[in-house]
């Protein structure tokens, strides 16, 4: 992820977008919103609406974010101490958020980041209200421009990241049904080759498996089939 980041920044850099004076809110914006994304892969499966949902909600929050760390700038002793601790609960937040058990926490972790927002959002309105020409520049506007198109750069990674995490399970799986070497060699291949980045298709396939008995390849050929038929039915 942070390689992937860096490729960002060096394609945006060269386009003219990215420039040193941007790299707190680059820094924030990968420990929060590219982190929380990154634990939330699972909800791709689950969700057929999350990239759109987290378009919605993380662009809203980068541009908060990029808004106040590029206009107001605190003293170094408060952003020393206000930097770690809002990365800590973004995190804390994405791993909560992973499991119906930590339910309370990311309660609790939401409230501190309400209040934490609110607190900032006042003292951003102060500086708006008594600076507002600073807001007419146009390196204010690259820098509320960055996070959204960072975000928009940062989701093929976040689907193929989802994508090979569940290539890797079902691949595992399979191991321990399909014993035949190279029958298990085959059925990857073919779900590679018709699924590839079907990321739902392949799920589907995958739930298939408990009632599934593969003989030979063409037992694997009918399964394939049978799946791409329902989803085309579901489709029309």
């Amino acid at each position: 992820m942070l390689f992937y980041i860096v490729l960002e920044v060096v394609v945006l850099s060269r386009i003219g977008l990215w420039d040193i004076s941007q790299l707190k809110s680059t820094i924030i914006w990968g420990m929060t919103i590219a982190t929380i994304m990154l634990f939330q892969i699972n909800n791709i499966i689950e969700d057929s609406h999350f990239f759109t949902k987290a378009v919605k909600d993380s662009i809203r929050f980068t541009v908060f974010i990029d808004f106040i760390v590029n206009l107001y700038v605190f003293s170094l002793i408060i952003e020393f101490i206000l930097v770690p601790i809002a990365a800590l609960i973004g995190g804390m937040l994405a791993v909560a958020e992973t499991n119906e058990k930590y339910k309370p926490v990311q309660k609790l972790l939401n409230d501190i980041l309400i209040m934490f927002g609110l607190w900032i959002f006042g003292y951003a309105f102060y500086h708006i209200l008594s600076d507002f020409r600073n807001l007419a520049k146009i390196q204010t506007l690259k820098d509320l421009a960055l996070p959204p198109v960072m975000l928009l750069m940062f989701l093929p990674f976040i689907y193929c990241v989802a994508l090979f995490a569940q290539y890797e399970i079902l691949f595992t799986r399979l191991q321990f049904i399909i014993k035949d070497p190279s029958l298990l060699r085959f059925t990857k291949r073919q779900l590679l080759i018709n699924y590839n980045f079907k990321i739902r298709t392949l799920e589907q396939w995958a739930k298939t498996l408990p009632v599934q008995s593969f003989r030979n390849q063409q037992d694997i050929l009918n399964s394939i089939k049978k799946v791409d038929e329902i989803g085309e039915h579901n489709n029309n």
